[in-house]
């Protein structure tokens, strides 16, 4: 019965051994193949002088300079807006632009961009404007906008154009 027992032992730690004996070379064998690869694709790039991968915020430029074609002040606005993108944190937005004035883009010391409104009416009797707030990602900040193109600044001069006494902010940020 004890030798019964010892051979069962035996060759259940026999499968035991060429179990792990087999992970561990197919293991070995998987980051070899990965290191060779490695090796091989990058001596290709560079032998092949690829160019190096676009950044997000190339790819977004070439976009919409291509949806633009001839359009003047797309270059500049993109160099504008790469300086503008840089943002601080603050409590309870996280996020917030940082201040910044350019021909484009405007976003003063409260990390909010400029918004058209119109000049304040001089009748007395005329009701105080509303205030309209406006909040969002990079298209309500106006991503690809100058200022008075904004949507916030589209809503103020089409209720201004309609007779309605506005303010509006643009709460959007871009992060």
């Amino acid at each position: 019965m004890a030798k019964t027992r010892l051979r069962l032992l035996r060759a259940v730690g026999s499968d035991i051994r060429t179990g792990w004996l087999i992970l561990g070379i197919t293991l070995m064998l998987i980051v070899v193949c990965e290191a060779g690869l490695r090796l091989v694709l990058t001596t290709r790039d560079r032998l092949m002088d690829h160019p190096r991968p676009l950044t997000a915020y190339e790819i977004n430029k070439r976009a919409v300079v291509a949806t633009y074609p001839g359009v003047e002040w797309i270059p500049d606005y993109f160099e504008e807006l790469r300086k503008a993108e840089v943002s601080v944190w603050s409590p309870y937005v996280y996020w917030r632009s940082s201040p910044y004035r350019g021909r484009y883009i405007t976003v003063n010391q409260n990390g909010l961009r400029a918004t058209w409104n119109p000049p304040p009416r001089d009748g007395a009797d005329d009701p105080p404007p509303v205030r309209l707030f406006t909040f969002g990602g990079s298209t309500m900040w106006g991503w690809g906008a100058r200022d008075d193109y904004t949507i916030a600044s589209c809503l103020s001069k089409l209720l201004d154009e309609k007779g309605y006494p506005a303010e509006v902010t643009n709460h959007g940020q871009i992060t």
